[in-house]
Order: structure tokens, then C-alpha cells, then sequence
């Protein structure tokens, strides 16, 4: 970037010689403007940035020595260069005092020393610029490295593997003033985290607060953010601060990224509290979604968790009578009234997991035979155990355990009885039942398994699912009472089990290809 060089002396031969005298761009300078005394100087000085000033000394209105004082105190960095005659050197000793970067006589001008001043200050710039690069280059590298080391220790922190020094101690090279000030500590849950999910949360916490102001890291499916705050000049206005922030922090997560998503907070007033907050946090976060899923803003400082129940949530000697009598529909019920004990009582996450545990394992030990080990719940123990610790809510743990008796129910069915024994009896069941408004449920009490195992079973076996089979059943039925009998076509449509004859209508033609009433036509022509 060219410097900008400003000329001054009442004598403008003078000012027009030196725009003329020297190449300037070789010193990578430009003269901007000329002026014929100080105060004219002064008024350009105060509108435009002037890194050279060259001035005569001796000047009407404002001299150049007074110039120099205005310079010096309001415009520091700016280099001066004095042009003298040899009656003025009784000044010369005073601006060099003052700070001037050199003088020159006027009678040299032209003997190459004005050229070897400008080349003395353009060495004098470049040595300034790179120790500025250095010294920014350094001053950069320290703001992003603080961010990586406080996130290193907060990290320990929450892992309970670290514990800062006490209020004005160094660990190190290190103040550690991020965990002696106010902070706002945030988790940030996902429904499920994606690979872009950090660098978006980024983007947005850096729209918000300057850099050095909050870290930012993954967490065990979410993310910790901590946001140093500024001291506030009253405790309400603290509050508004905090509440902004979290504010602007919910509608953009909400707005830009994640529809679905929990923003659990609290407040670090110091390592004391910061100690004591970071586990209430994370505990507060597990239980708040294991209960009630996503979609939630919660200030962790407002939940009191609860403690471990007294007594059984459920029986356990009758769970494991169950699970040996292969009594299935009898585990579920268990498992129903579970989910009602835990929301009531609001047991700890920690507790509901470990009973859940301990249920499969009771089903895994009445097997006898790893032939018929759950695959979904896992090979062995540490499998099943280390499912069930990645269960987030208790609706997703408990369809997970379902999911794995129906598994098991579907296992047993076709180890002692086959599947056929069951297809052919809930075949039987719609042949007999079709004209009623039957539904899977029914057909689930008939053959006395879950509906889960029959509807998927049934397609295997059959082909077709069993709303499509007993539509083709009752479609068979009605072309039978169309061919041989005398019904109108909706009359054929109640008797089949379709209430409504529009409905049987397009269900025939879609089977068939045509309508019935075309059906019957075609019927009495053939004949």
C-alpha cells in the first residue's frame, strides 16, 4: 500500500520542485497534496490520513515547528521531515525533541539526500510492518489457541478428570479467567447428529458473540457451549443480557437448522459453581429427554431431579415366570404398567435403564439355548447392555424391548408350532368372518400373538397383506352372488362386508378391471 505524502512551504516553485524532484512510487509513496503554511496543513491533516509530512520551518500563520507539536500530539504515527536553511538550525535541536524524523537543507535537495531520507523511512516502514505482522500473526495465534485450551480443560471438566486452580492461580502459561467469570452454559441436543451439525452451529453462535467469546464442542449425540458474558452494571440487566442471548441462540437453531431440537442452560458465576453446575447439566439434560423427548427450552436451574424409588417398579419373580412360560402377551402388560410407574414416580434415567437390563437378561437366561438369542437386543450381555445405554427416551427404550419380544415371539412361534399351523388358522378366521368388519386386531386375538408378529408373518406366508387378502376374499365372494343370484350390486356390496357401495365399486374394478354392474352384463351375454 503506497504511503501518502503531504508537501508544505509557502513557496509553491518549492512544492511544485518536489512533486517533481523525486520518483516517488520508487519509495512507494504518493504525494496527495500540498499546502502553503501549517494551518492550511492542519485542516488536511484532520480530514485525510497522512503517513510523510515534509514542512519548511519557517512558515506565515503556522510555523512548521508548531505544526510539528499538532502532529506529534494528535497524530503520532505520522512521519515529519523538516526543510531547513542554514539561519533556522537554532530550531532544528528543538524538533528533533519534539520528534521529527529527520531534517534536510534545502541546498541538498537536489544532491540525492532527500532521496536517501525517503530511503531511510521506507526501510524504517517495512521493518515496522513485519514485526506488525509478526506481533498480529502471534496475537492471532493466541486468540485461537485460548478457545482449544479452555475447551481441553472444560472437556476435562465435564469428564471429572480435571480440577482447575483456585481464583488467581496459572496452571501453566494459562490464567484460567474463563472459569472465574459469567458464563452461560448450554447443551444442545439433537434428534439425531449429522455430520454438518457442528460447522452450522458455528456459523451461528459466530453471527452472535465475537470468537473468543464462547467454545464450542461435540458431546455424546450434542453439542456444549459455553459463553463467557460480560460484566453487567446491575443484576437486571444481567438478565435481559442472558435471556436475549438465549432468545436469539432458540430462534436461530430453530429457524436455520433444527426444527426439532432441546436448549438446556444454566448459569457459572465461577470454578466453584462451574464444578457443581457441569453435572447437574448433564444430568438434567438426560432425564429431561429421556421423559419428554425433543422440542424443549429448559432452565436446568429450575429442575430438582428426583431419587431412586423405594421399592420394585414391577415384580421381577413374576417377570421371570413369564418369560420361562413364553407368556408374552403377559410381559407386554408388565411393560405397560412400567411405563405408567416410571412417569408417575419420574424415576432417575440411570435406574429405568438398569431394570430394563435386567428384564432382558432374565428373557435371555429362560432361553436355555443361543439358538434362539435376540439378535435385535444383541449377541451377549455387553451387546444389550450397551443398547440400552444409547436409548435417549423411554418410548424409544421401550419399543426397542418390544421390538425384541416380538422377535422372540415370532422365534417361538415357528420353533414349537410352524407358521403354517398360524397362517392356516387366520385364514380360516377371514374366510368365515369376512362379511364383518373384521380388523387385524381381531385377527391377532384369534391366533392369540402380538399384531405386529401376524400382519408381518401373514404377508410373508400369503403374499399379501391382510387388508389386501381379505379385500380379494370378499371381492371372490361378491363375484359368486353376481353370477349366481339376482342382488342389486349394492345389495351384493353388504352382503360381501363393504358398508359402502362406491367403495366396493372401485375396489371391484381395481381387482377386476371392470365395474360390476359391467360384470353382470357381460355375465348375462356369455350365457
Amino acid at each position: 500500500m503506497m504511503k501518502r505524502v503531504l508537501l508544505v512551504d509557502d513557496e509553491m516553485i518549492v512544492r511544485k520542485g518536489l512533486r517533481k524532484l523525486v520518483e516517488w512510487e520508487k519509495f512507494g509513496m504518493e504525494v496527495i497534496a500540498d499546502a502553503p503554511d501549517g494551518q492550511a496543513a492542519w485542516d488536511i491533516l484532520r480530514q485525510d490520513e497522512i503517513d510523510l509530512v515534509i514542512t519548511d520551518i519557517r512558515m506565515p500563520i503556522c510555523d512548521g515547528i508548531e505544526l510539528l507539536r499538532k502532529i506529534k500530539e494528535y497524530c503520532p504515527q505520522t512521519k515529519v521531515i523538516l526543510l531547513t536553511c542554514y539561519s533556522d538550525f537554532e530550531y532544528v535541536q528543538e524538533a528533533l525533541e519534539i520528534g521529527a524524523s529527520g531534517y534536510l537543507l534545502k541546498t541538498d535537495m537536489e544532491d540525492g539526500k532527500l532521496e536517501h531520507v525517503l530511503g531511510k523511512l521506507k526501510r524504517e516502514w517495512e521493518r515496522s510492518e513485519a514485526s506488525q505482522n509478526v506481533f498480529e500473526q502471534m496475537k492471532l495465534k493466541v486468540e485461537q489457541t485460548l478457545p482449544l485450551l479452555y475447551e481441553k480443560k472444560m472437556k476435562q471438566l465435564l469428564e471429572q478428570k480435571y480440577f482447575p486452580a483456585k481464583a488467581g492461580e496459572q496452571d501453566g502459561m494459562l490464567e484460567l479467567d474463563w472459569f472465574d467469570s459469567l458464563q452461560l452454559l448450554m447443551v444442545i441436543e439433537l434428534p439425531s447428529e449429522t455430520g454438518i451439525a457442528l460447522p452450522r452451529l458455528e456459523n451461528i453462535f459466530a453471527k452472535l458473540l465475537p470468537r473468543e467469546k464462547w467454545i464450542l464442542f461435540p458431546l455424546e449425540e450434542a453439542f456444549f457451549v459455553s459463553a463467557r458474558l460480560p460484566e453487567q452494571k446491575s443484576e437486571q440487566e444481567g438478565l435481559e443480557q442472558q435471556h436475549k442471548l438465549l432468545q436469539s441462540v432458540w430462534d436461530m437453531l430453530k429457524r436455520d437448522c433444527f426444527p426439532q431440537l432441546n436448549l438446556y442452560y444454566g448459569k457459572s458465576y465461577n470454578q466453584a459453581s462451574l464444578l457443581q453446575k457441569l453435572p447437574h447439566l448433564l444430568k438434567t439434560r438426560e432425564y429431561c429427554t429421556f421423559y419428554h423427548g425433543f422440542g424443549a427450552k429448559v432452565a436446568v436451574d429450575m429442575i430438582t431431579l428426583p431419587e431412586a424409588p423405594d421399592g420394585e417398579l414391577i415384580d421381577l419373580s413374576q417377570f421371570k415366570q413369564l418369560a420361562i412360560l413364553h407368556q408374552w402377551n403377559g410381559i407386554r402388560e408388565q411393560c405397560r404398567q412400567l411405563l405408567h410407574a416410571c412417569r408417575e414416580q419420574k424415576v432417575p434415567v440411570r435406574a429405568v435403564k438398569s431394570l430394563f437390563s435386567e428384564m432382558v437378561s432374565i428373557i435371555m437366561d429362560s432361553k436355555q439355548t443361543s439358538s434362539l438369542t435376540l439378535l435385535h437386543w444383541g449377541a451377549n450381555q455387553f451387546d444389550y447392555v450397551e443398547n440400552i445405554k444409547e436409548k435417549r427416551t423411554l418410548e424409544e427404550l421401550l419399543q426397542w424391548f418390544l421390538t425384541g419380544i416380538d422377535q422372540l415371539e415370532q422365534r417361538q412361534t415357528i420353533y414349537f408350532s410352524g407358521v403354517s399351523k398360524m397362517i392356516q388358522d387366520a385364514v380360516h378366521f377371514i374366510e368365515k368372518n369376512y362379511f364383518k368388519e373384521i380388523t387385524l386386531d381381531d385377527l391377532s386375538e384369534h391366533v392369540g400373538l402380538s399384531k405386529s408378529y401376524v400382519s408381518s408373518t401373514f404377508k410373508k406366508s400369503v403374499g399379501l397383506s391382510f387388508v389386501d387378502y381379505l379385500v380379494r376374499i370378499r371381492i371372490e365372494k361378491a363375484k359368486e352372488l353376481i353370477a349366481q343370484t339376482d342382488l342389486k350390486i349394492w345389495e351384493v356390496a353388504e352382503r360381501v362386508g363393504f358398508n359402502d357401495p362406491k367403495y366396493f365399486t372401485k375396489m371391484f374394478k381395481r381387482s377386476m378391471g371392470i365395474s360390476p354392474r359391467r360384470f353382470k352384463n357381460k355375465l348375462r351375454h356369455s350365457s
